[in-house]
């Protein structure tokens, strides 16, 4: 049903396509085309999806990367063809690289493919730059979980105790004396 409603309005926008501004023609197309691309991810349409999300990056190769979703959503489909690291080879010094290789850790630890699921976590540990979606002590954890699942448990032992060493300092930050004035006789 979605995909229908999607493809009518691409339909009305290339037959109007002389009626709106240009700026504002390619803007409508690009959210079309993005929306395609989710909703055929989710229909597991993986060529569809690739197409629709390729489209969208033509049109608005800016604004693509800015939503996260347009990304994520292009990472399942270079995932589900085994080609994503041309998304990591394309783009090596995107901002926001780090988040694309925190996700496709995540994606392969919910896929049990622990190895992999290291790599990506282990590369977004060590870039220098930061991501929202999973902090650097999020991405330990998870390299420590992965690596619980993956038999390796002294490996995962050690991370855990290096995650509880670090944050052990951090609760003992919050403690405060307080010189209390002496009481007073009435």
């Amino acid at each position: 049903m979605a995909n229908r409603v999607l493809e009518a309005r691409l339909d009305y926008l290339t037959s109007r396509v002389n009626t709106f501004e240009a700026g504002l023609y390619k803007k409508q197309l690009f959210e079309v085309y993005k929306k395609l691309g989710h909703v055929a991810v989710l229909a597991q349409d993986w060529v569809k999806a690739l197409s629709a999300y390729q489209e969208a990056y033509r049109l608005q190769p800016l604004e693509y990367w800015e939503d996260p979703g347009a990304y994520y959503g292009l990472g399942l489909v270079y995932i589900h063809f085994k080609e994503f690291k041309l998304l990591l080879y394309s783009f090596p010094n995107l901002d926001i690289i780090v988040e694309v290789k925190a996700r496709l850790g995540v994606c392969y630890q919910n896929l049990g493919d622990y190895p992999r699921a290291l790599k990506f976590y282990n590369q977004a540990l060590s870039d220098s730059s930061e991501t929202p979606f999973l902090s650097k002590t999020h991405i330990r954890f998870n390299i420590a979980l992965s690596s619980e699942n993956a038999g390796d448990l002294p490996k995962a032992e050690e991370e855990y105790k290096n995650i509880l060493a670090e944050a052990s300092p951090l609760s003992h930050s919050w403690e405060f004396t307080f010189d209390l004035p002496p009481k007073q006789q009435l």
